[in-house]
């Protein structure tokens, strides 16, 4: 019989195996566990990285917040800028309105303001001639004037009353004023005047103060008295008025006043100029008065 050997080749390992028993092994003792630890470090790099990510999410919604609020207060402030620009648009469109409503209610006024002056102006001159009508005798035909003669070489204005109303030929027409000049031309509803400043004008005057008489004639916007002796008394502002001379025209009606004497070296007349007491620029009425008729119709 062979010998066993003493080592048995084991062919699951690398090591041989004997025959001999082995000798017992000690039981090693375990180190402390790490888990712990590991397990501890993971959960503060987990509590690090959460405080980490809340303070960048806490910072990125603040710039968030941040933004928002800005773009809010713009839109705010451009919403208030557009209310301000609109609420201004609409004031200037309502002042405009307003002051075109004013601009209406004065070009009223001033019309209205006109039409009561003109019917002020219109009372006055009629109380006017009703007074001085009143003070002649027989009572005057009044007479409204409605044309003039635009001729250069002729003072006419036309008056809305003819043959029909008992108007005849050289009857004096006169204001509260003066005299205005005479009837030339009658029609049956309408008639023709000749006023005293027409160079064909020609009336028996006397002054007011000294009584000295003489002829008046028209040199187309004042009067001259004419045929008046050097040496007799007649002075600046004199009154002149109508004489009652051939009863043409009743006496005492004031025709002006004396603007100038000239006492010229030659001729024995004086320049006697004289300033109408009657505006014919701005005739509305007159008064006809009835006289003798001295012209055949």
């Amino acid at each position: 019989m062979q010998a066993r050997p003493d080592r048995i080749a084991c062919p699951m390992l690398s090591l041989s195996c004997s025959s001999t028993p082995m000798p017992m092994r000690r039981k090693r003792t375990h180190p402390p566990r790490r888990w712990p630890r590991i397990l501890l470090g993971l959960f503060l790099a987990i509590l690090l990285l959460a405080t980490v990510g809340s303070r960048e999410s806490s910072l990125s919604r603040i710039l968030t917040l941040e933004g928002v609020g800005v773009g809010q207060r713009l839109f705010h402030w451009m919403g208030e800028a557009a209310a301000g620009v609109w609420d201004r648009y609409i004031a200037l469109v309502r002042v405009r309105e307003e002051n075109k409503r004013l601009r209406a209610e004065i070009d009223r006024l001033r019309q209205e303001l006109a039409a009561n002056r003109e019917a002020a102006n219109t009372a006055l001159l009629l109380r006017r001639l009703l007074q001085f009508r009143e003070t002649i005798q027989p009572p005057p035909i009044t007479a409204t004037v409605i044309g003039r003669d635009p001729s250069l070489f002729s003072a006419t204005m036309i008056v809305d009353r003819g043959a029909t109303d008992d108007v005849f030929l050289g009857m004096p027409a006169v204001t509260a004023e003066g005299v205005v000049g005479q009837v030339v031309e009658v029609a049956p509803r309408v008639a023709k005047v000749l006023l005293a400043t027409d160079p064909n004008s020609a009336i028996d005057v006397l002054d007011q103060r000294s009584r000295v008489q003489g002829i008046l004639k028209g040199n187309g916007q004042n009067y001259i008295m004419e045929y008046v002796l050097k040496g007799t008394d007649v002075q600046k502002d004199d009154i002149i008025v109508t004489s009652g001379m051939n009863g043409l025209f009743p006496k005492g009606l004031v025709l002006g006043v004396v603007s100038k004497v000239i006492q010229g070296q030659r001729g024995m007349f004086q320049q006697i100029f004289v300033r109408p007491a009657v505006d014919f620029h701005q005739l509305e009425a007159v008064l006809l008065i009835p006289t003798e008729r001295l012209f055949p119709e």
